[in-house]
């Protein structure tokens, strides 16, 4: 099940993201409007990039957002645990977003699951350790890793779309958007294609363990 947070189109037709969920970097450099980042309008297209991959490797996979407008999020999760239980339970899931931070300076990939051990952790395991082989082992991009009740990679919030869905699901943050270094990543070609392939293989690798 893939999921992407913070992203629509108005009924004009344009994209919208929440105030808080975009970063006017000036004039550093080129991004959606200009110097702004908009995360939103980010989740979503990579998202669908990873669904043609999907489709080129005749992986099954559901969307549970529309492109046309920013569905809310308990509608998608009700979508997801309708999946869930026609599937028996055989599914799992990611939401992508991109990150921000007060000070704007933090860096660095990172995953997201609710608190103490939980059925996502492998899956938050595995996809943390294909990113950090294609990007972080060559310095590409800081990979952050914090959890204290587990031992495992990944942070533990009481994210909705983690608490209300019945099947695994990974909150993933991707880079910083509302920092320059990091928002240049992040719109790089060559580093979106390797994270696409991180997500493809976590997504081969679990679905045929």
């Amino acid at each position: 099940i893939l999921d992407w947070g913070h992203g629509g189109l108005n009924p004009e037709g344009e994209y919208y993201t929440a105030p808080n969920k975009q970063f006017d970097h000036g004039d550093q450099h080129t991004f959606h409007d200009g110097g702004m980042f908009y995360e939103g309008v980010w989740n979503q297209a990579f998202t669908m990039g990873v669904a043609r991959e999907l489709d080129e490797l005749g992986l099954p996979y559901i969307l549970i957002n529309r492109e046309d407008y920013d569905m809310p999020l308990a509608q998608r999760v009700d979508i997801a645990n309708w999946w869930g239980r026609k599937l028996k339970g055989n599914c799992f899931g990611f939401s992508t977003h991109a990150n921000a931070s007060p000070g704007h300076n933090a860096r660095g990939f990172q995953v997201h699951t609710t608190e103490g051990p939980t059925q996502a952790d492998p899956l938050a395991t595995l996809l943390w350790n294909n990113v950090n082989e294609l990007l972080g082992k060559p310095g590409l991009i800081h990979m952050r890793k914090s959890d204290w009740l587990d031992g495992d990679v990944d942070y533990e919030d009481p994210f909705y779309i983690l608490r209300r869905t019945t099947m695994p699901f990974v909150l993933i943050e991707w880079l910083f958007f509302d920092n320059l270094a990091d928002a240049k990543l992040l719109m790089d070609p060559h580093i979106q294609a390797m994270m696409r392939q991180a997500l493809v293989t976590t997504i081969y690798q679990y679905s045929t363990k």
